[in-house]
Order: C-alpha cells, then sequence, then structure tokens
C-alpha cells in the first residue's frame, strides 16, 4: 500500500478532472518539485443525448477559523513531502478534529446549492492570487512519487473499498495564511462511511 505522508507547498496550478471519478486537482510546488493532488469530489455521469449530470455526494467540512492542537505539530514541518509519524497523524473517528455533526452533504455539481468544486477553488485561487498561504495535505502518495491521493476519510468504509481502510490515515487539506496566522481547513468523507469507533 502506498505511504500515508503530509506535504506542505505552494499552490501553482489547478485543473479538472470529470470523469466517472471526478476529481479537482490541485498543483503544489514543494522543494523545486511539482506535485499533483488529486481531491475527490464524487462522480459524474452525463445523461446520453443531454447536457444534464448526475452526480454523487460527499461529507464536507470547512472552517475558515480552524483551530486544533495538531497544527502546531504541521507548522513546523519544512517544506516537502514527509511519511506521516504517529504524533502528527490524523483519525477522523479517535481525534476531535471536527464535529462530524456538521458535515454537510454536498454534491459535485449543482446548479442550485453550493458545491464542493466551488468550495475549493475558492480557497485555491485566493492562495494563487494572494501568495502568502502555504498548503498542507494529507493523504497517499502516488507510486511514482509526484502526487497525492485519497485526500479523505481512508476507514470505515463499505464494500469493495473496505480492504482499504486504515486508522490514523486520512486525508484533510489545510491552507495557512503566513501573514495573520490562520488557518483553513477542509475535512472529505464519503457518504457511505461510518464514523463508529
Amino acid at each position: 500500500m502506498e505511504d500515508y505522508v503530509l506535504l506542505k507547498g505552494k499552490i501553482t496550478g489547478k485543473w479538472y478532472d470529470l470523469d466517472k471519478t471526478a476529481h479537482y486537482h490541485i498543483m503544489a510546488e514543494t522543494m523545486g518539485v511539482e506535485y499533483d493532488i488529486a481531491v475527490n469530489v464524487g462522480s459524474v455521469v452525463r445523461e446520453w443525448g443531454s447536457n444534464e449530470f448526475k452526480s454523487s455526494e460527499l461529507l464536507v467540512y470547512h472552517d475558515e477559523s480552524y483551530n486544533n492542537k495538531i497544527l502546531d505539530k504541521i507548522v513546523e514541518k519544512e517544506y516537502g513531502v514527509h511519511v506521516v509519524k504517529p504524533d502528527f497523524a490524523l483519525d477522523y473517528v479517535k481525534m476531535n478534529l471536527f464535529n462530524h455533526k456538521k458535515m454537510v452533504l454536498m454534491p459535485t455539481l449543482d446548479t442550485k446549492e453550493t458545491y464542493l468544486i466551488e468550495i475549493l477553488e475558492k480557497y485555491v485561487v485566493r492562495s494563487m492570487e494572494e501568495r502568502i498561504y502555504d498548503i498542507y495535505v494529507y493523504g497517499m502518495l502516488y507510486e511514482n512519487g509526484l502526487g497525492i491521493h485519497d485526500v479523505h476519510m481512508n476507514q470505515g468504509s463499505k464494500g469493495r473499498y473496505r480492504h482499504r481502510d486504515r486508522e490514523w490515515s486520512d486525508g484533510a487539506i489545510f491552507f495557512h495564511n503566513r501573514r495573520d496566522l490562520s488557518w483553513t481547513a477542509v475535512f472529505l468523507a464519503f457518504k457511505n462511511q461510518s464514523f463508529k469507533k
């Protein structure tokens, strides 16, 4: 199984992959290397012969004034990709990272409601324009070592994904404003995942 890592870097770009398994891709540079961060935003199916989309939904929690003791540990990390050790690993179930009940079931695409891509776009574009933000991403390192995926809860799965469950290996995204020292956090989970211990 891939290494569970934390990337600290600066956002350089973005792109979208809205096919059967939709992803929002964040490009981030650190230590002279550019990494592709593939963030699950659901799955999208276009109705044959029409312009209509059907999309799955994810549970989303985002906070523009996030505060948690885990931040004190990761802000000290140098720029680069770090294999995660137990002292700064994330676990949605065992840690008090956020209130699970405040997660919102959010579609990939929706013309009437705020959707996940819009949330990510806001933070990514702001980071690219203002250049005072660092991005921290927890997830699994690509086999080629040049990207990160599984940037979401990685336990409590059902069916064919259950064999990939790992405690203390959950994904997340943090945007750190170096000027005012504020943090924005984004936590994701698939709606069929369980938070039961």
